[in-house]
């Protein structure tokens, strides 16, 4: 962070195993940041943001064969806020597909909305 504005990124990699049906999904590689600035309004601290994020999927298998075409990759455009009063935070991001390719373009993701809570203790 830099006087009112900075970057947070976050990686993550997860490591899947085989299920008892024989059927494990594939690895996947997570990759997000985003550029934001914080003020205060009200009382209310605002940290409005955007950024990209990327999540890639390694080949899934079954019964220790290949599943053909179910790797992939997403890459969105993503913008939100997060809104803190004292101990308490609400946060929202939406998010919108800007390349993909999973299952080898038979599955399209379109664009989404999360948002989440916070209490810091």
């Amino acid at each position: 962070m830099w006087n009112n504005s900075g970057m947070i990124t976050n990686v993550a990699y997860r490591i899947n195993t085989t299920n008892s049906q024989g059927y494990r999904f594939g690895n996947r590689t997570y990759i997000n940041t985003a550029y934001y600035y914080a003020f205060t309004l009200a009382g209310l601290k605002l940290k409005p943001n955007i950024g990209i994020n990327y999540q890639s999927n390694k080949i899934n298998t079954y019964n220790g064969d290949d599943v053909i075409d179910s790797n992939g990759y997403t890459l969105n455009a993503t913008t939100g806020i997060n809104v803190l009063h004292k101990k308490v935070g609400v946060n929202m991001i939406a998010f919108l597909p800007v390349s993909q390719n999973n299952f080898d373009g038979q599955t399209k993701l379109a664009a989404g909305f999360l948002a989440g809570m916070t209490y810091s203790f």
